[in-house]
C-alpha cells in the first residue's frame, strides 16, 4: 500500500513541470496545443410577468482550441440545451443544439493586451429553422504584478 501511495506521489509531482497557467482571461494556447474546455450549467428562472412559469434549463458545452501560432488560435465548439418550461400542469420540452467556429488573435498594442474573437454560430431546433449568428468579442487589459483586470466588448450579428 505504501509503494503505491508514494509511486503515485512520483507520477502526479512529476507532471506538474508541464503545467501551465491558464487562468489569465487573455491565454491562448501555443502553436500546435490544445485547449479543452467543457462546461455543465443548470439554472432554475422564475418569471414575473407570469408567476405560474418556471423555466429549468440545462446545458452541455465544449470548446475546443487549437493554437495555430502562439498569436492566433482556431476555436471548435459544440452544445447541448435541454429547457422544461412549466406552465400550471403541462410541461415542454424543447432541445437545442448548436456548434460554432471561429478564430481568436491576440497581440499588445502600446502595452495593453489585445484579444479579437470573431465567431459563426448556428443553433437548431426540431420545432423551428436554425439560427445563425456571427459574435465578436473584444477584450483589452493591462497586467499589473499579479493581476490582469479587462474590458469586455461583446457584439452579437444575426
Amino acid at each position: 500500500m505504501l509503494k503505491t501511495f508514494l509511486s503515485c506521489c512520483v507520477i502526479l509531482t512529476s507532471f506538474s513541470a508541464f503545467a501551465t497557467e491558464m487562468t489569465s482571461p487573455f491565454y491562448l494556447p501555443q502553436a500546435g496545443h490544445l485547449l479543452i474546455q467543457t462546461k455543465a450549467t443548470y439554472t432554475k428562472n422564475k418569471i414575473k410577468t407570469a408567476p405560474s412559469t418556471r423555466t429549468y434549463r440545462r446545458a452541455l458545452n465544449e470548446e475546443i482550441t487549437v493554437g495555430l501560432s502562439n498569436n492566433i488560435a482556431l476555436l471548435l465548439g459544440g452544445d447541448l440545451n435541454w429547457m422544461r418550461q412549466k406552465q400550471m400542469t403541462t410541461f415542454s420540452t424543447p432541445r437545442t443544439t448548436g456548434y460554432e467556429t471561429g478564430l481568436k488573435v491576440q497581440g499588445e498594442l502600446g502595452g495593453i493586451l489585445t484579444q479579437l474573437t470573431a465567431l459563426y454560430h448556428q443553433q437548431t431546433n426540431a420545432n423551428w429553422a436554425p439560427r445563425r449568428d456571427i459574435e465578436t468579442h473584444a477584450r483589452l487589459g493591462k497586467t499589473f504584478q499579479e493581476m490582469t483586470p479587462y474590458l469586455h466588448l461583446q457584439g452579437t450579428f444575426p
